[in-house]
């Protein structure tokens, strides 16, 4: 209903059977402040608050999470986001990760949550209290998403160094992209598809593509032929590369200007080098010796070009056949 906000959101006293604006202490117009809502003290944390709601509420969530669980902890797949791009207090999502991780446990389940905070800046305080505690098992960056270009790529790496750095609290730990911004909204459609790549070069779990949104604005590509581009150009080249077993190299490259190209790499076994847009950088090939296959992939016309023979040994020049996203392919 086009993001109205608290006036169409179903916990709103007047869109919800289960209370009233008397009986549940929530109000039933959106608040003057835009990131501060009765609702978001509802939980046990806030209990001390004088303008906590009445526990008719959280009595209403429980029973609308537990319906929820109810078809979910069927299945082994789901992976749990508490909140939306949220700027509101942890706690809240706090507390909802210990009741998920409690229901499923009764049914004998391990399952993964994690909250989704608002702030693009690794290094902003809510996201490293998301990344560094235990309670969370995997670490949602969709909000670098709204960032370009090597800060992008940058980012990424700060957080799973930071994750490293703290391991032995939280264990190491997913990054996930579930939401890839760029379209008429939060970046064009070229940073959208090199936020893609990018992810999955410096070594992300997930990448989506965001949806599009509703009327004139598009958030994201979707599922749309520029995204299926990308996404099939992605598992072409998995089917002929482990990247699981690769790291994020940008070392092994040189004459290499910013976001120009980045390196997913196994020394001596397997090298791939994305380009976003064209190029010419050098790769070194010193810690590989013999010869290796080399293919070119055009990415948007998932198209693998003719094998040629490179030598290791040494550090050699590569350029992309023309402009446009490409990625080397260098195996035994």
């Amino acid at each position: 209903n086009r993001n109205s906000g608290w006036p169409d959101h179903p916990w709103n006293p007047d869109r919800n059977i289960n209370y009233t604006v008397e009986s549940s202490g929530l109000p039933n117009v959106a608040p003057a402040e835009q990131w501060w809502h009765k609702l978001w003290l509802s939980v046990p944390a806030f209990n001390g608050h004088s303008n906590a709601p009445e526990p008719i509420v959280l009595g209403t969530l429980k029973r609308y999470v537990d319906k929820v669980l109810e078809y979910t902890l069927k299945y082994d797949n789901i992976l749990y986001i508490i909140e939306n791009e949220t700027y509101q207090p942890l706690e809240f999502g706090e507390f909802w990760v210990d009741y998920i991780n409690e229901r499923a446990a009764e049914k004998g389940k391990t399952v993964y949550v994690t909250n989704m905070v608002g702030q693009p800046d690794p290094h902003h305080e809510r996201q490293q209290t998301v990344r560094r505690t235990s309670k969370y098992s995997f670490y949602d960056f969709s909000q670098n998403n709204h960032n370009t270009g090597q800060v992008h790529y940058d980012n990424i790496l700060a957080a799973k160094a930071d994750i490293a750095d703290v391991g032995t609290e939280t264990g190491i730990k997913p990054v996930n992209f579930v939401k890839i911004y760029g379209s008429a909204q939060y970046g064009s459609v070229q940073d959208a598809k090199e936020r893609f790549w990018r992810g999955i070069f410096a070594g992300v779990a997930s990448a989506r593509f965001h949806r599009p949104a509703y009327g004139e604005y598009y958030w994201g590509l979707g599922l749309n032929e520029d995204a299926q581009a990308q996404i099939r150009s992605v598992r072409m080249l998995q089917e002929e590369m482990n990247i699981f077993t690769c790291e994020p190299l940008n070392r092994l490259l040189g004459n290499r200007s910013d976001n120009e190209a980045y390196c997913l790499a196994e020394i001596g076994k397997q090298y791939a080098v994305y380009f976003t847009d064209g190029g010419s950088v050098t790769l070194d090939l010193s810690g590989a010796s013999g010869s290796f296959n080399m293919r070119w992939l055009e990415i948007a016309g998932s198209k693998w070009g003719s094998t040629n023979t490179i030598e290791g040994g040494g550090i050699r020049t590569l350029t992309p056949p023309s402009s446009g996203q490409w990625v080397v392919l260098i195996t035994k």
